[in-house]
């Protein structure tokens, strides 16, 4: 059976009798990605905390406020069912000038591209054309700010990132670059219902959704947010994931006082960047990420849990999404090359303006090299996820209610062997790195990445060698 046949067109098709319920069920089932959503309520009675482990949870402030405003924060969780699933949210993007697709959502351009004016794609994670339709959002007046994530400004004895309100161009390239880091949005959701204008909002896909189901209740917000633009996302990590790398290079914890996780290397190819860490007297010390243990982005260390129930790849609910392209035509680029699925006929004009008057270089992609783009993904989070929701129904746990439908006949049993593997050691990398900051010794955390990754390459060349069987088995037969 194909993956793409486990996906409801219609969204959820059953209801299992052991989804999650409640905020409190999301949290304590380690459901919770962080986003802030709950919080963001005017009488929430939560408020989002950095745990041990480096990841925000809301925790109660007011119990009584919590329990009343517990049914309006249940309808923003975007791992609750309650509100509106993606397919509703993206329902406003069709009609006959707009494709659907099983994968990429409803779409009316594919492309691939990057900025050739200005200093976006120098600046950028990518090929800049992110920060390229922000900038044009606002010179055209479409926008009075952009809300987007960038270093924080307000404690620089430490690294970290919040959601901030870019309203110049300088605003944009300080924020140009790819953050691995937790974020949540609650206070900039009070800053745009307390400051009149109207604002894009730039975030990971589940962030999205849950500003998104905010929208829907809150008047003022919806009013206000006139653009959704998506980042295409392989999964969140933990604050702990930045300052494992950073430790790696001698700078220690506690002692970081800026990170880069996209640091372009010239020379190398797209997905060759360094990652830099610069330490309290200013010194930054760079290295190829390539060399670094836990860089492994299929290995998943430090993941979030939420991100293995996540079936969102590319952002079906926003305007606009950017990712990487990963595919051999760009990837030698060092400078990096975007891909982009439009949905909103506004930004398709904008951008194809750009293309014809020379600040962009755009050339058209196939739905099929868009997903082949981020098919790892597409593995992890539809033929993946489908079998994880199959193990928690035989095994009665709690999960979210999603659009994948659980299935265990779909794949064979040694990938079957890679996800649960996979799924182990990303939640055990918390806790041994952990442990690693309590004993203050870094080589814990490097020996455990660098055993779970020898079994994670034995288990591959296991699943290809098994594949190639069945299929000479299959052709005899």
């Amino acid at each position: 059976m194909s993956a793409d046949n486990l996906v409801s067109q219609s969204a959820h098709q059953s209801e299992p009798g052991n989804l999650l319920k409640s905020i409190n069920d999301v949290v304590k089932g380690g459901f919770c990605v962080g986003c802030g959503g709950c919080a963001s309520l005017a009488e929430s009675g939560r408020e989002m905390q950095l745990n041990d482990l480096g990841l925000y949870q809301p925790e109660v402030t007011d119990r009584d406020r919590a329990e009343i405003s517990d049914q309006a924060a249940r309808r923003i969780c975007p791992f609750l069912g309650e509100g509106p699933h993606e397919d509703e949210l993206a329902s406003r993007f069709g009609g006959p000038d707009a494709q659907p697709d099983r994968k990429l959502g409803w779409y009316r351009g594919l492309h691939a591209g990057y900025a050739t004016s200005g200093n976006w794609r120098q600046n950028g994670s990518s090929g800049g054309l992110t920060s390229w339709i922000l900038s044009e959002l606002l010179s055209a007046g479409l926008v009075d700010g952009i809300i987007q994530v960038r270093e924080n400004l307000t404690d620089r004895s430490r690294p970290g990132f919040e959601f901030c309100i870019s309203r110049m161009q300088a605003d944009l390239s300080a924020s140009a670059k790819t953050r691995y880091y937790p974020i949540e949005l609650s206070q900039v959701v009070k800053f745009v219902r307390e400051n009149p204008g109207r604002y894009a909002f730039v975030g990971v896909p589940c962030f999205n959704k849950a500003l998104q189901r905010i929208a829907r209740q809150d008047e003022i917000v919806g009013e206000r947010l006139k653009f959704f633009v998506a980042i295409i996302c392989g999964h969140l990590k933990s604050s702990r994931f930045g300052e494992s790398l950073a430790w790696q290079l001698g700078v220690k914890p506690g002692e970081a006082r800026a990170i880069n996780f996209r640091h372009k290397i010239a020379g190398r190819p797209a997905n060759g960047y360094g990652f830099s860490a610069t330490n309290e007297l200013g010194e930054t010390r760079v290295a190829p990420m390539s060399t670094l243990a836990g860089h492994d982005w299929g290995l998943g260390m430090f993941r979030l849990k939420a991100c293995d129930y996540c079936d969102d790849v590319v952002g079906e609910t926003a305007d606009v999404s950017f990712g990487d392209a990963w595919l051999p035509k760009f990837s030698a680029d060092s400078d990096g090359t975007n891909i982009v699925i439009v949905r909103n006929p506004i930004i398709e004009k904008i951008l194809q303006k750009g293309a014809k008057g020379g600040a962009i270089a755009l050339e058209p992609l196939s739905a099929a090299d868009m997903v082949k783009s981020q098919d790892a993904s597409y593995r992890h989070r539809r033929d993946g996820l489908a079998y994880r929701l199959y193990l928690d129904d035989r095994a009665k746990r709690l999960r979210p209610l999603k659009r994948v439908q659980p299935s265990s006949s779909h794949i064979d049993f040694s990938q079957k062997m890679i996800f649960r593997f996979r799924s182990a050691v990303s939640r055990k990398s918390h806790l041994i790195y952990l442990l690693a900051r309590q004993k203050h010794d870094i080589s814990l955390y490097v020996d455990f990445v660098v055993k779970a990754t020898r079994t994670n390459n034995r288990l591959k060349r296991f699943d290809r060698i098994f594949k190639r069987l069945k299929a000479k088995f299959a052709k005899r037969s």
